[in-house]
C-alpha cells in the first residue's frame, strides 16, 4: 500500500532501456523549488544523451524524504488520492531527499564495460573480473538532494542520515550546506554494508571537471567541493556474488549516484 505524502510537486521520468548497464542519475528541472513548485525530475544514464520514460515496471521502491520525515512507496510516488504517477505535492521548506530503487536485472557486459570495471576482494579465481559478454547481476539506486524555498546555510538531518536503499551515497555533511572549497565525505554502502574499495567519480555539470576518488576500508570517499553548481555523484562497486545459486551471475555490480547544487550563496527566504 501506498504512502501518503502531502507537498513538492514531483514528474519523474526514468529510462526504460533494457540493456542499461551503469548509474542512473536523478536530474531535477531545479534544486531549489519554491514551497508548491512543481519539479521534474528525468532520470539520466551515465554515458547517454536523454532521458527515457517513466516505468513502474523498473522501480523496486521510492522514497521521499523532508521535515524529518520519510515516506516509501511501491514504484514511483503518486500524490494524495492516487494522483499522476511521479507526483508528490510537499509545501514545507527545507532539503528534501527523493530517492529511486530499481529492481535488480541481469545484464551482459560488453568487451569495454567488462575491462574497465575492476571487482573489489575477489577471491583469486575471480581476480580478473566478468569478461565480454558474460551476465552481471545489476543494483542501481539513486538519489537527489532538493531544497525547498530559499533556506539559510546548514546542516539537515534529511540529508546526513540513511535511506535505506540497496546501494546508497550518504554525506556526513548535506553539500548544499557547506561553504565552496569544503571536502565533501561520502559513507558508500552496496547491500548489507559498507562498501570498502567502491571507485567514485564527482563531476560538475557545468564545467566537466571530474574527481575520481576511492571509498576509503571504512567505506568512506571525499571529493572537493571546488565549484558552485550542480554536482553527480557516482559510485561503481563490482563484487562476487557470495550468495551464488546455480544459474546466478557470478559477479554484482552495484551502482549509486547523488546529485545536487552547492549555492555560492543563500539569500533570505522567499
Amino acid at each position: 500500500m501506498r504512502a501518503r505524502v502531502i507537498g513538492i510537486v514531483v514528474a519523474l521520468a526514468v529510462s526504460s532501456a533494457a540493456h542499461a548497464q551503469f548509474a542512473r542519475f536523478i536530474s531535477p528541472s531545479t534544486h531549489a523549488p519554491r514551497p508548491g513548485e512543481a519539479v521534474t525530475l528525468l532520470l539520466r544514464e551515465s554515458g547517454k544523451a536523454g532521458a527515457g520514460t517513466w516505468d513502474d515496471v523498473e522501480v523496486g521502491w521510492s522514497l521521499v524524504r523532508f521535515d524529518g520525515k520519510q515516506e516509501n512507496f511501491d514504484g514511483a510516488p503518486r500524490a494524495e488520492g492516487g494522483g499522476a504517477m511521479g507526483s508528490v505535492r510537499c509545501t514545507s521548506p527545507g532539503a528534501a531527499i527523493i530517492g529511486v530503487d530499481f529492481k535488480p536485472r541481469t545484464v551482459a557486459l560488453d568487451a569495454e564495460a567488462a575491462q574497465n570495471l575492476a571487482p573489489v576482494g575477489a577471491p583469486p579465481d575471480r581476480s580478473k573480473g566478468p569478461g565480454s559478454g558474460e551476465p552481471v547481476r545489476v543494483i542501481q539506486s539513486a538519489k537527489t538532494i532538493i531544497r525547498v524555498g530559499r533556506t539559510a546555510p546548514g546542516q539537515s538531518p534529511n540529508v546526513t542520515s540513511k535511506t535505506g536503499q540497496q546501494a546508497e551515497l550518504r554525506p556526513t555533511f548535506d553539500p548544499t550546506g557547506v561553504g565552496i572549497g569544503s571536502d565533501v565525505p561520502l559513507v558508500v554502502y552496496a547491500g548489507d554494508g559498507k562498501a570498502a574499495g567502491a571507485k567514485l567519480i564527482a563531476t560538475h555539470d557545468a564545467t566537466g571537471e571530474k574527481q575520481e576518488f576511492t571509498a576509503n576500508q571504512a567505506g568512506v570517499g571525499v571529493f572537493h567541493l571546488s565549484r558552485a553548481g550542480v554536482w553527480r555523484v557516482e559510485m561503481r562497486h563490482l563484487v562476487a556474488n557470495s550468495n551464488r545459486r546455480d544459474g546466478d551471475p557470478a559477479w554484482v555490480l552495484y551502482t549509486a549516484t547523488l546529485t545536487f547544487e552547492a549555492p555560492e550563496a543563500r539569500e533570505g527566504a522567499r
